[in-house]
């Protein structure tokens, strides 16, 4: 999470072929929560540059690395961001406690992403969608993602 944040952020700020800016960050356990505070501040501060919504990030790791219309891209992050938050907080046993509208607008940028082959390959960001009779929106994003809403319940997280 620590490199995406620095890797949306240098694509915020124009980087358009340095992969490297993508990369893990190596900490230790007592510096985990710094690196990553100081990785959103920085995602933050480049979302927030005037006129950043009107231009395009490159994504290398979105369909063989592309460019994407500003809005678009940093829609990918907010879904990551919710679906990857889930990951962690089902992880160490805790609830994710979202807000309802903040799920609303993430509801449907989940949706439409493809829900095809890539998703079965080696490094894929999301499995196929896993059915879900739950009305919770949380639940519906996890599951359309290919996250069982029920993990750890023996199910793989993803």
């Amino acid at each position: 999470m620590i490199g995406q944040n620095h890797g949306f952020a240098a694509a915020a700020d124009g980087e358009r072929t340095d992969r490297t800016v993508w990369a893990d960050r190596d900490f230790d356990d007592v510096g985990a929560a710094a690196a990553f505070a100081e990785s959103s501040a920085r995602v933050t501060t480049a979302f927030r540059r005037e006129g950043v919504l009107d231009g395009e990030f490159w994504l290398p790791e979105v369909r063989g690395g592309q460019s994407f219309p500003a809005r678009t891209a940093i829609g990918f992050h907010f879904v990551d961001y919710v679906v990857h938050g889930w990951d962690v907080a089902r992880t160490i046993g805790v609830p994710a406690p979202f807000e309802p509208e903040l799920l609303r607008q993430v509801l449907p940028i989940a949706e439409a992403v493809p829900d095809g082959a890539n998703r079965r390959e080696e490094g894929a960001s999301f499995q196929p969608g896993v059915g879900t009779a739950s009305g919770d929106l949380l639940d519906r994003i996890v599951a359309v993602l290919g996250r069982s809403p029920h993990w750890p319940d023996g199910s793989a997280p993803r």
